[in-house]
């Protein structure tokens, strides 16, 4: 993780469920963060994986990442590990929501679609440098141990494009 990415300790709901929340100053303009995450190419690229539709309102997400992935009980499950939801909500520069969930099924409390990620994007200036903070909220995560994994996983996606932008602010992903 970017030692300039911030993640608070996994919250416990009164449902039992978990938030996790990852901030981060990236210096680059709401809109060019936006436009990263909303476009297929790019939010595969910022992901490190595979998304196969359009993002659109309503639409389907299915990230698709080339690794095994490893459950609470210790099972590591062949490649690719899936993740799939739809798009809940697109507001230009400032919000991008969506469902997400263990698309292969390996874990029943997890399922497609049981958990809402939001990228919250706000105007910033820090110390003089024009840019934006990016929060990142995942909620109703169903264990403490779903909450680390993923806020580990926010914190290094997030803590990537951070050192992207630190070196080329005219990056494209």
């Amino acid at each position: 993780m970017s030692e300039n990415v911030t993640a608070s300790i996994p919250e416990k709901n009164e449902n039992g469920t978990f938030n996790v929340e990852v901030s981060a100053f990236i210096k680059a303009s709401a809109k060019t963060i936006y436009n990263i995450i909303t476009d297929r190419q790019g939010f595969a690229d910022f992901m490190s994986c595979d998304i196969k539709e359009d993002i659109k309102p309503g639409g389907p997400m299915e990230f698709i990442f080339d690794v095994a992935y490893t459950d609470e009980n210790g099972v590591t499950h062949d490649p690719p590990a899936i993740s799939s939801g739809k798009v809940i909500k697109m507001i230009p520069n400032e919000l991008f929501s969506f469902t997400w969930g263990d698309g292969r099924g390996f874990n029943k409390d997890f399922p497609p679609g049981s958990t809402l990620v939001e990228f919250k994007i706000k105007p910033e200036q820090e110390n003089g440098v024009d840019g934006c903070r990016v929060t990142i909220c995942h909620h109703d995560l169903p264990s403490e141990y779903l909450a680390n994994d993923h806020s580990d996983g926010w914190s290094y996606h997030l803590g990537d494009c951070v050192n992207k932008f630190a070196y080329n602010r005219s990056i494209i992903f």
